[in-house]
Formats: structure tokens, C-alpha cells, sequence
């Protein structure tokens, strides 16, 4: 039986899909105790043809734009003890499940997420990456491109991701908190800029800063849904 099951959402995800596996094989420390179950939402390009043996894959078309369903599901299937909910255009670092061993092995910490870093050093999102860790760490609010990881039992109890098409892994958070401890491993992982420079990079720092103000007030931001997913 694994140790750790790590799911991967997919919808079009062939430019980043071998990379992103590729590392997660080449930087563990025990790649034999690890599954990894992708749940792909109806891609149309070669995603499902680049995914190697030994990858569970999951054809859930009626998923697209509903994120939170694929991450569940995918928690459903899972065998292992330690979940890792993983980005398809993010990369983990080096030894990452004994990292993430060693944070859930302690029994106070139900949950985490990694330090939060881009693939390019742009000016722009350098300073996003500082408001950003300035943000998580003052309020233990991750988001998804993180690494969100959780005991498996917990995400049990908690009832999963709740269903909502926004901030789905910061409602996740809230609901842990409630629960026990989180963890921020210090090692970054990387995730793509891609969303700021396809979009605009200060348009799309000021659309995720309505969002998160919005959120932090207490105020429904589902309505946002659309644009969020359309500028992604």
C-alpha cells in the first residue's frame, strides 16, 4: 500500500504534464511508495498520450471548470496515508515526501502546504511572491498551486474540498485549522507564471487581490468564477 497518493487535475495540460511527473519520480525519496492519480477534466490536446505506465488516470470531461470534483475524486481513489494535491504545471522539490512524511508524522499537524515560488524571476511576480508569503504565513491560508497536503483520515473526517469553483483549497485550510495544525514547509516548490503573463501581469495581481479581499471580508467571491477561469 502507498504511503503517499498524489492527485493531479488535468485539463490541457501537454506542455507541462511530462515535467511535472518527471520531476516528481526524479526528486522523491521513496518513489515506490508513492501513487500518483491524475483526474483529467476533458483535455483536448495530447495530455492523456504523454502520461506514462504506472500513472492511474481518471476521464472525468463533466469536471472542467470544477476543480474542487477532480481533486475529490481523486482523493476517493487514493490508497495512500499522506495526500498531496498537486498542480499539473508545478514542480516539487527534492525529497518532498519525506518532507511532507515528516511534517504529517507529528501529531498535532493534520495538514500543509510548500514555501510558494515562480519558474521565472520576473520583477513583477517576484514582488507577487512576496505579497503572496507575506499573505500565507500571516493568516495559514494556502492556496493550490502550494502543494496542499493532508493526512488522508482528516481530509475523510473534514468531508473533502468543499464545492466551490473559487478558493477551494483556502476553504480547505479553514477547515483543517479547525481541526489541528498546519505546516508550511520551507522548500519551494515552483509553480508556472503562466496565468500573469498570458493575462496580464498586473491585471491578473488585481483580479486575485479582489478575490482575496473579498474572501478575507467574508464576502462571496463565486461570482468571480468566470473571469478567473477565463484569463487562465
Amino acid at each position: 500500500m502507498p504511503r503517499l497518493s498524489i492527485i493531479i487535475p488535468t485539463l490541457n495540460e501537454a506542455e507541462y504534464i511530462e515535467t511535472c511527473l518527471s520531476r516528481i519520480a526524479q526528486n522523491a525519496v521513496r518513489p515506490k511508495d508513492i501513487e500518483i492519480i491524475l483526474v483529467d477534466a476533458g483535455s483536448r490536446d495530447a495530455t492523456l498520450s504523454l502520461i506514462p505506465k504506472g500513472v492511474q488516470i481518471i476521464d472525468e470531461p463533466n469536471f472542467a471548470g470544477y476543480k474542487y470534483k477532480s481533486l475529490n475524486e481523486g482523493a476517493r481513489l487514493a490508497q495512500g496515508r499522506y495526500l498531496l494535491f498537486l498542480d499539473a504545471d508545478t514542480l516539487v522539490p527534492e525529497a518532498f515526501d519525506q518532507l511532507i512524511a515528516e511534517q504529517l508524522s507529528q501529531e498535532d499537524v493534520v495538514g500543509g502546504a510548500f514555501e510558494f515560488s515562480f519558474d521565472k524571476k520576473l520583477f513583477l511576480l517576484r514582488m507577487i511572491e512576496i505579497s503572496n508569503r507575506f499573505r500565507y504565513r500571516i493568516r495559514q491560508t494556502y492556496y493550490g498551486d502550494q502543494g496542499i497536503f493532508v493526512r488522508q483520515d482528516v481530509f475523510e473526517l473534514i468531508g473533502g474540498f468543499p464545492a466551490l469553483r473559487l478558493l477551494e483549497a483556502a476553504h480547505l485550510c479553514k477547515k483543517l485549522r479547525q481541526i489541528g495544525k498546519l505546516s508550511l514547509i520551507k522548500e519551494p516548490i515552483v509553480t508556472s507564471g503562466r496565468r500573469f503573463e498570458q493575462g496580464g501581469i498586473l491585471n491578473i495581481f488585481l483580479l486575485d487581490a479582489v478575490i482575496w479581499i473579498k474572501n478575507f471580508l467574508g464576502m462571496n467571491v463565486q461570482s468571480h468564477s468566470k473571469s478567473y477561469w477565463n484569463k487562465t
